[in-house]
């Protein structure tokens, strides 16, 4: 993936998952003795706090299969802290990076597409009950995923009411005038 990206002239910042094994430990144990960069942002909110620390590593010499990952500049360690009352749980995510930027704007980048990720599940569980899907078949549930995502794009793109997503939802299926102005839309 991150050499397409690169063929395309794109930029990435991939996840970096366990089942790069030996990648995975060299990244995970070279945060144990440097940085070049470091960043902390805290929120607070919903009866929350969330502190994330951003690390950024640029010197790659001492990778091993740097030859794998085309173009990687940065590998970058984001330390997610929650605090909800008297409960405090840390989780720890890596990620690597044709960008060589500094931890401040890794922080904001990463957090930017995990709440367009987050928005999209909400959007989705209290739009449409997603969460509540119990289809059994496994083409069927990507099916239903796949409408349901459609569904949503054409009620966003609708103009003609200020409602909800659910609310709109909700006259599509009782005022078929409304419907078929959703389907007709142009915008979508």
């Amino acid at each position: 993936m991150a050499e397409k990206i690169i063929e395309s002239q794109g930029d990435y910042i991939l996840a970096l998952k366990q089942n790069h094994e030996t990648f995975y430990d060299q990244v995970t144990n070279q945060f144990n003795f440097r940085e070049d960069s470091y960043s902390q942002h805290l929120d607070k909110g919903h009866g929350r706090s969330e502190i994330r620390t951003c690390k950024v590593i640029h010197e790659l010499n001492w990778i091993d299969e740097k030859e794998n990952w085309k173009g990687i500049k940065s590998i970058i360690k984001i330390t997610s802290e929650r605090i909800i009352g008297d409960s405090r749980t840390t989780q720890n995510r890596y990620y690597i990076s044709s960008l060589q930027a500094d931890a401040a704007y890794f922080n904001k980048a990463i957090r930017t597409h995990w709440g367009i990720e987050n928005q999209l599940h909400w959007q989705l569980d209290v739009g449409f009950a997603e969460d509540y899907n119990t289809t059994r078949n496994s083409q069927a549930a990507q099916n239903l995923a796949v409408v349901r995502k459609i569904a949503l794009n054409i009620l966003k793109a609708d103009k003609t009411s200020k409602a909800s997503i659910k609310a709109k939802r909700k006259m599509a299926g009782w005022n078929h005038k409304f419907l078929l102005t959703l389907i007709a839309n142009k915008n979508f």
